[in-house]
């Protein structure tokens, strides 16, 4: 696999609250997209990759042979250690971060999935969300109580249903998903995906003459279209 990453503040925040990583020796790309005053979202994302990081890291071996299990122990653990943090502390009182995974093979790719940035897979011409928004304008349309349409202006559409931080319990989403190779994964926070739809995402990365041109062309568009949130992506081709 070959990836690139890319985050930007956008054009409207005083501060940029995402983080990214790509993790080659542990096959692993990772987005995740802060929230709280005061810098604490940009606190919370960054705690969140590099706990789940040395965490992996210190068993490698258990990792690669159960990583679904060792994925969701990290992001426990490193839940817990945000949320003991944001009450110890006034200052990171309330904060917490979105985070999302990919664990990808030569086949397969696992995806561990807590808030609203998303994965998505590209293969030929056709993208596939891989993830399910945990917001309460996905919770509404799940349930029929607005239209697609009503959510991209819902009042309440950056409102999150799960975060790490935010208790000391918390339920991880896994999925799997089949990949072959030139097939790409792409994770990204809501300042992309907001943004563009999922078909001129693709349209993006199938038409860019690397996987380079493709984040940098993905960042741009969204700039072009108000950058009203910090934008940052993860983008893996299966080689």
């Amino acid at each position: 696999m070959r990836a690139v990453k890319r985050s930007h503040i956008g054009l409207k925040r005083k501060n940029n609250e995402d983080n990214c990583g790509i993790y080659e020796d542990l096959n692993l790309l990772a987005v995740a997209d802060g929230m709280g005053g005061h810098m604490a979202g940009e606190v919370a994302s960054k705690m969140a990759l590099d706990l789940v990081e040395q965490f992996l890291r210190s068993g490698k071996d258990r990792f690669f042979a159960t990583p679904q299990k060792m994925l969701k122990e990290a992001i426990l653990q490193a839940n817990r250690e945000i949320y003991n943090q944001a009450q110890a502390n006034e200052n990171l009182y309330g904060m917490g971060t979105t985070i999302t995974l990919a664990y990808v093979t030569d086949n397969s790719a696992i995806i561990a999935h807590i808030g609203d940035s998303r994965a998505y897979i590209i293969s030929g011409p056709d993208i596939l969300l891989l993830t399910s928004d945990h917001s309460l304008v996905n919770e509404l349309l799940k349930n029929g109580g607005i239209t697609s349409e009503e959510a991209k202006s819902h009042p309440q559409r950056n409102v999150l249903t799960r975060a790490m931080g935010a208790s000391v319990k918390l339920e991880v989403d896994f999925y799997e998903t089949k990949v072959k190779k030139g097939d790409y994964l792409l994770l990204c926070t809501d300042g992309l995906s907001n943004l563009l739809a999922p078909h001129e995402i693709a349209e993006v990365v199938i038409n860019s003459t690397d996987l380079e041109a493709a984040a940098d062309e993905l960042v741009k568009q969204a700039l072009d279209r108000g950058g009203n949130d910090n934008i940052s992506l993860v983008l893996g081709m299966i080689t």
